[in-house]
């Protein structure tokens, strides 16, 4: 049997956390943000600390971990999976969430961006809007939502760089969108 580091489950950094787990989770990401919903992997394990007080089946972790997140005005909490090998891994970034997702009203905006881009097309406000409700959203998400291609995606996502109205902060694995905001 292969050892486990802890160096390999667990990375501090700055600014973050990063948990990282062997397989994927057994619940959609969604469903196990919204809570209410428990599939623990290991069922005597899971009972092994509800016995010791430290474990109940309720689902809600995540849950409970995003509410105080967006309490503390931190960025939201990153859940991603990944296969072959498959490995689960959550970032708690503690930086207070300052771009415009957190700042301004989102209809106001998408107004204002209408105003200064007036001939801006429905696809690039509908990925503003998107990156807004979630700036750690992937180019794969935004195009199964808008169904539409990944390259069309990604070749949208460029010019709105080029206007200077959404960045990515960080690295494409890691990173996240932020959408500036333009003063009048």
């Amino acid at each position: 049997m292969n050892k486990i580091s802890i160096k390999n489950l667990l990375k501090i950094g700055e600014k973050y956390f990063k948990f990282s787990n062997p397989r994927n989770m057994r619940i959609p990401i969604e469903d196990a943000f919204k809570g209410g919903e428990s599939d623990p992997r290991n069922p005597i394990l899971h009972q092994m600390f509800s016995y010791l007080g430290y474990g109940e089946r309720a689902g809600s972790g995540l849950f409970n971990i995003n509410s105080i997140w967006k309490e503390k005005n931190y960025k939201k909490p990153k859940l991603t999976e990944r296969i072959n090998p498959s490995r689960t891994t959550l970032i708690l970034c503690t930086e207070e969430n300052s771009t415009i997702n957190s700042t301004i009203n989102h209809k106001e905006f998408i107004e204002k961006i209408e105003k200064k881009y007036p001939k801006l097309k429905d696809i690039y406000l509908d990925i503003i809007k998107l990156i807004i409700e979630d700036n750690y959203i992937t180019q794969e998400k935004i195009a199964f939502k808008l169904k539409k291609s990944r390259n069309a995606i990604s070749r949208n996502i460029k010019t709105l760089k080029e206007f200077n109205i959404v960045k990515r902060v960080g690295s494409n694995k890691d990173g996240h969108w932020e959408v500036i905001d333009h003063e009048e």
